[in-house]
């Protein structure tokens, strides 16, 4: 059989630029991505280094991190491991980590031509900088000059103002790790502190403690982690931040979140995620993930950007083998076939899914199965097999091979495939997506995702992969701030936001089958599309401040948040905080905990009441006691606007409770108005509201104070006083 071209299992999909670097794959004439004649002619003398750093040698732009002209690579040695080490810092190589059957080390781009000539080496592949959770990003430039702090809005549709107003939580004394790109790469982090975005020592606000950056990353990156910090800091002002930057590699990834674990962090949350990532294991970041946690660290992480838009299947043999590159074909079962002509003119009928790529858009395809990944045990098997992912398209009258794979996973180490392909036309291109077993064994799960636009296929199962499956994360998806009950609206989560459940843990860590796990992903939803100072994509909502969205601007509120239950109860176990949240979260989609929305959205003033001695009030809202919808959670000082609803509306004041830890019984809650036009108290028993009778509210105006006390057996216990003012509604 035909040995497949040797390629790097691992490519860069920037969601935040829309930059595809799926570099691993070969495409006929007439596509860009064709390999050059320098490269080809590289690659016949330099078959020790992936195809990534063969187009480096040649001058090809490609999408991996360069600093001061080295190149992060993971070599693998022909015999003993110590001499490979000793051989490449002969040419250069810097920062050299023993990882098990393999090394990392940065060596000089100008010096590639020596390392492929290192007898000591057997394979080399470019390490993947990886891509975080941004739906999309822009560096946000506005006429308008920013007055005080920014302020997110998913604060407000958490409750954590709640929280903060009413218990003075701030998060004090907690320690928040955030992992992503950069945190200072654009330079302008010190106006984020003197205008009080972030915490340091200009800090107009008080907040002094400046972030803790224990590895900055690359220049030029687009600060995602200093947004991050940004949404922290307006959700636990006094929390104090530390960052590590993601862009170096899985293995340095992995390395940091235990390095944030040492240096005292009690919360970690990330973004970022690598496309080589084991899709049916546990590698090295959920390992880390799970040790941290295990030792009283709560680890938070975006579920991912691209909801349900991926297929899983175990492999079906149709009986179909094209040989060479391509292999023995899956069948899809789909009812859909079509005959393909390879070049050497034999044509054979595949199954294959259809797909239309419209004008400048590109295929992000990745292909996973259930082979061991040198990701989850360096010192562990290397796959039995490899595959391929195909595009089929129109040449010379027929359907043929447009893009395939090329990347040998039984020399790379890791079981997976990359395949991207750009439009180049004017017209949209009616494609096909196949799958190919090159050898080995039928794998017991594949899954293929489709990191780009979506172009055409409907979506098959749910898309969320790698640590975001990692069984002590809090997994966190998204909903759109406006989408929330404190803006007026029902709960719905952003199309994007990646769906769990489709794919089991196969293999343990070790590389071992095991029977099939699925994990109960995501975990919660919380608020993206926040205003920062400088980070998003556009004004959507027309407030003169960028709009931060996608679930990595969701999984810092929901961290953040939890700080204010730390700050208030001291070290808590991943289990009692994962119960806070979760009992009291805003069920969403079907009852219970479901793989779109987990276990819904968070409400932190409710979380917080839920852990607490005694029973409490922990929220006021006003609402139209006709339809039951809220019109706004009451805070001491609010003018409540009431001239944009109908003139037939009832308003009424409702008490939210909690019977606290030892689910002590209440008998009902006193609460009591008194202004210009209005004097009443009234013994409550649930759903605990201001007034009996609807009849009896009318349209109120004026200056009001309002009071509640919580009846617990034989005592009132009271809550607050608020003082407020109505204005009148006049339709």
């Amino acid at each position: 059989m035909k040995m497949k071209k040797i390629a790097v299992c691992a490519a860069l999909f920037c969601t935040a630029t829309n930059l595809f670097a799926f570099d691993d794959q070969d495409s006929v004439p007439k596509n860009k991505n064709t390999e050059s004649a320098v490269v080809k002619s590289l690659r016949s003398e330099s078959s020790k280094l992936d195809s990534r750093l063969i187009k480096l040698m040649s001058g090809d732009q490609v999408s991996v991190v360069i600093v001061n002209g080295k190149v992060q690579v993971r070599a693998f040695p022909a015999g003993d491991i110590g001499v490979l080490v000793s051989e490449l810092r002969e040419v250069g190589a810097t920062k050299t980590k023993i990882r098990g059957k393999y090394l990392t080390s940065w060596v000089p781009v100008s010096k590639l031509g020596h390392v492929a000539k290192v007898d000591s080496l057997k394979y080399a592949t470019a390490i993947d900088s990886g891509s975080g959770n941004a739906q999309s990003w822009k560096r946000y430039i506005t006429s308008q000059q920013p007055t005080g702090k920014v302020v997110s809005q998913g604060d407000r549709a958490m409750l954590a103002d709640n929280v903060r107003k009413h218990l003075g939580l701030t998060g004090k004394g907690i320690k928040i790790g955030i992992v992503s790109d950069s945190f200072n790469s654009l330079g302008n982090a010190e106006k984020s502190v003197k205008d009080g975005d972030l915490p340091g020592l200009n800090n107009p606000n008080g907040y002094t403690l400046p972030v803790n950056v224990l590895k900055e990353g690359p220049s030029n990156n687009n600060d995602e982690g200093r947004a991050m910090a940004e949404i922290i800091h307006d959700v636990a002002p006094d929390a104090e931040i530390y960052f590590y930057s993601a862009r170096y590699g899985l293995e340095d990834f992995a390395d940091g979140i235990r390095q944030l674990a040492a240096a005292g962090c009690d919360i970690i949350v990330d973004d970022w995620f690598y496309f080589a990532e084991p899709a049916f294991q546990d590698g090295i970041i959920n390992q880390a993930i799970d040790e941290v946690t295990e030792n009283g660290v709560l680890y938070f992480t975006a579920a991912g950007n691209f909801g349900n838009n991926a297929y899983d299947s175990p492999f079906v043999d149709s009986g179909v083998d094209m040989g060479g590159e391509f292999g023995r074909m899956h069948d899809f079962q789909n009812g859909h076939q079509e005959t393909v002509t390879l070049f050497d003119g034999s044509e054979h009928t595949i199954s294959s899914i259809p797909i239309v790529l419209q004008p400048g858009d590109t295929t992000g395809l990745y292909l996973y199965w259930d082979d061991p990944s040198i990701l989850a045990n360096a010192n562990g098997d290397f796959p039995d097999g490899d595959m391929s992912i195909i595009l089929i398209g129109d040449r010379n009258g027929k359907r043929m091979p447009v893009s395939w794979s090329v990347i040998d996973n039984t020399r790379s180490g890791v079981p997976a495939e990359s395949n991207s392909y750009q439009n180049q036309t004017n017209q949209p291109l009616n494609l096909s997506i196949a799958i190919g077993l090159v050898r080995g064994n039928a794998p017991r799960g594949i899954k293929f995702i489709n990191f780009a636009k979506n172009f055409g296929f409907a979506p098959f199962s749910g898309a969320l992969v790698g640590h975001a499956n990692a069984e002590g994360a809090f997994t966190i998806g998204s909903v759109n701030y406006w989408n929330t009950p404190q803006f007026g609206n029902q709960l719905r989560a952003a199309g994007y936001s990646s769906v769990g459940g489709a794919t089991p843990i196969l293999l343990d860590p070790t590389g071992n089958p095991t029977a099939p796990i699925f994990r109960n992903k995501p975990d919660l939803m919380g608020p993206d599309f926040a205003n920062t100072s400088f980070f998003g994509n556009g004004d959507a909502d027309n407030d003169g401040f960028p709009n931060f969205d996608g679930t990595s601007a969701a999984a810092p509120h929901v961290a953040a948040a939890a700080a204010l239950i730390l700050e208030k109860y001291g070290p808590l176990s991943r289990e009692t905080v994962w119960n806070a949240l979760t009992t009291t979260a805003l069920d969403m989609g079907s009852d219970g905990f479901d793989f779109s929305t987990g276990h819904g959205f968070v409400q932190i003033d409710a979380a917080v009441a839920s852990l607490d001695d005694k029973p409490s009030v922990y929220r006021l809202e006003l609402f139209d006691q006709t339809s039951g919808n809220l019109i706004q959670t009451l805070f001491d000082g609010d003018d409540i606007d009431l001239t944009s609803q109908s003139k037939d509306i009832n308003v009424n004041v409702r008490a939210l409770v909690n019977n606290g830890k030892n689910n002590d019984s209440v008998n009902g809650v006193r609460l009591g108005i008194s202004g210009s036009e209005y004097f009443y108290r009234f013994d409550s028993s649930p759903t605990y509201t201001l007034f009996e009778d609807s009849d009896e509210v009318g349209l109120l105006s004026g200056n009001y104070f309002l009071t509640s006390k919580l009846s617990v057996p034989g005592v009132y216990t009271p809550f607050d006083f608020y003082s407020f003012s109505f204005v009148k509604n006049e339709k």
